[in-house]
């Protein structure tokens, strides 16, 4: 994904949203803590299901039924009661864009696209107070690092989320058990989770598709 970039660019301090939290699909996914979310990087749409956990409580925030899923057909993400949340397709073969519909599988809530490399991602979106907002996300060869912003970041954007390596967290914390190769997901008070991994999911699957137009 993209061009391999210095780790600073990366390596952001998410920054609690104040007033109005920046929620999409529900304040059950909003915290008023910093919030760190384990996700497994490699994953078959069509293979097991995996459930997203909160690292300090253990809590499922998010599943994904894998029996319900292709790499080309529909992806539906579930809360930690078995209740839809949202589902995700890419409408068009030549445009890579996911588009996110929310439980009743009819309203389109947002659509994820890329630049050429999938190496810069933007999110326009709608809260549930009615406020729009555009989310830039930035992710390095591979997805091992990536940030995103409420706006550009270099127009001052405020960051919101980002990647932390598994390295750095086992140091940090020491005990547990920490998988190098999986994402590990910083977000910010204030920010609906189920909002962040949506990005996540859908940036992951446009790499898998750039990868596959683009194989030999």
């Amino acid at each position: 994904m993209g061009n391999s970039e210095g780790k600073h660019k990366y390596d952001v301090d998410p920054v609690p949203v104040e007033g109005h939290p920046l929620c999409v699909f529900g304040r059950q996914f909003v915290s008023d803590k910093p919030t760190l979310l384990h996700m497994k990087s490699k994953w078959s749409w069509s293979g097991d299901d995996f459930s997203i956990k909160n690292v300090h409580t253990g809590d499922t925030i998010l599943t994904i039924k894998g029996q319900t899923m292709s790499l080309s057909d529909k992806k539906r993400m579930y809360d930690a009661k078995g209740n839809l949340v949202f589902l995700m397709k890419e409408k068009f073969e030549l445009n890579d864009t996911q588009y996110v519909y929310g439980a009743d599988e009819k309203t389109e809530l947002f659509g994820v696209k890329s630049n050429f490399g999938n190496s810069k991602q933007h999110t326009e979106v709608v809260t549930d107070k009615g406020a729009k907002a555009t989310i830039v996300s930035k992710a390095s060869w591979g997805n091992a690092q990536c940030a995103m912003w409420i706006g550009e970041p270099k127009e001052g954007g405020q960051p919101i989320a980002g990647f932390k390596s598994p390295l750095e967290l086992k140091n940090f914390y020491g005990k547990g058990e920490w998988f190098m190769e999986d994402y590990y997901i910083q977000i910010a008070p204030g920010v609906d989770q189920a909002l962040v991994c949506a990005i996540v999911l859908a940036m992951n699957q446009m790499d898998e598709s750039y990868k596959s137009s683009h194989s030999w």
